[in-house]
């Protein structure tokens, strides 16, 4: 587990600045996907123990589970979105009333005009 491993690397390893600025280049990482240039600085913290070390690892982990629930929250709204176009789309093929289906699928009449552009144009 990756806890683990840098809690060892951080216990075992006597250069602490060098173990430092390895869990500094980490974090920029796991926050921002890159380290910026402006964050450069923040790259100079020394870590002082192992708990240190702990929480920062703790804060990571808390971080990367948000942004999954977040990402999972963003990827069922998107399936819904999906789902209800896919449901649109059958119906403006059975030609059913515009304020029908938007009663039905609470899409807009005009995102419905634009799907039955859509559908027609693909027809052609």
């Amino acid at each position: 587990m990756l806890k683990t491993e840098l809690i060892n690397l951080f216990s075992s390893e006597r250069d602490k600045e060098a173990v430092s600025l390895l869990l500094n280049w980490f974090k920029q990482l796991a926050i921002h996907g890159r380290i910026d240039p402006d964050d450069y600085q923040s790259l100079e913290y020394k870590y002082r123990s192992k708990e240190e070390v702990t929480m920062l690892v703790s804060a990571l982990e808390e971080d990367r589970r948000k942004l999954f629930q977040s990402g999972l929250r963003e990827g069922k709204e998107e399936g819904r979105i999906e789902e209800k176009i896919e449901n649109a789309k059958a119906m403006l093929a059975m030609e059913m009333e515009l304020k029908v289906i938007s009663d039905i699928t609470k899409l807009t009449e005009s995102q419905l005009v634009e799907l039955r552009d859509e559908l027609s144009s693909m027809k052609k």
